[in-house]
C-alpha cells in the first residue's frame, strides 16, 4: 500500500488526530504520512512545502539535547538557494539541523526561546537532505519547518 493510497480520503481533523503526528504538507494542500526512522518523505519538496511534527519531551545534558528529536529526509527536484525555517509556538527553546551524505552542513540553534530557527543555503538537485528538529530546554510542542 502506498502513502497515497493509506490516507486517501482522509480529512485533516483525522490525520490531525492520528496517533503518528507528523506529516508533510504540500502548498496545495495535500498531506503525506510520515513513517519510520529517519522519516522520509517520499517526494521532492518545493518552495512553499511545510513539514509538521511534535516534540514530546525537551532536555539536554549540557552538551545534547536528550529530549524527543524529530527527523525526516527530502530532496529537490532542481538546485535552488532555499530558507528551512523551523517555527513553534510553545515556549521553548527548539534547534533545526541539516544534513547531506551523512554528515552536518548547516545548523540554527540560537538561545532564544522566540521562533523562528532559519538555515539558507543551496540545495542541490536530487540530493538527499536530512532535517532534525530538537528541543534544549521549554515546553515541548508541536513545530513546523517550511522551504522557502
Amino acid at each position: 500500500m502506498t502513502i497515497d493510497e493509506l490516507i486517501a480520503g482522509t480529512s485533516v481533523a483525522e490525520l490531525e488526530d492520528d496517533p503518528y503526528p507528523l506529516y508533510a504538507r504540500s502548498n496545495v494542500g495535500s498531506f503525506v504520512a510520515l513513517l519510520g526512522y529517519p522519516l522520509v518523505v517520499e517526494r521532492t519538496l518545493g518552495v512553499g512545502d511545510l513539514v509538521c511534527g511534535e516534540l514530546d519531551t525537551i532536555s539536554n545534558d549540557t552538551y545534547v539535547p536528550t529530549g524527543d528529536i524529530d527527523r525526516f529526509e527530502f530532496s529537490v527536484a532542481a538546485t535552488l538557494r532555499a530558507v528551512l525555517q523551523l517555527d513553534w509556538v510553545e515556549a521553548g527553546d527548539y534547534d533545526l539541523w541539516l544534513e547531506s551524505h551523512g554528515a552536518p552542513i548547516d545548523s540554527s540553534h540560537g538561545p532564544a526561546y522566540v521562533p523562528p530557527e532559519a538555515i539558507q543555503r543551496q540545495l542541490s538537485a536530487n540530493d538527499d537532505y536530512v532535517v532534525q528538529v530538537d528541543g534544549w530546554a521549554g515546553a515541548p510542542g508541536t513545530w513546523t519547518v517550511t522551504l522557502e
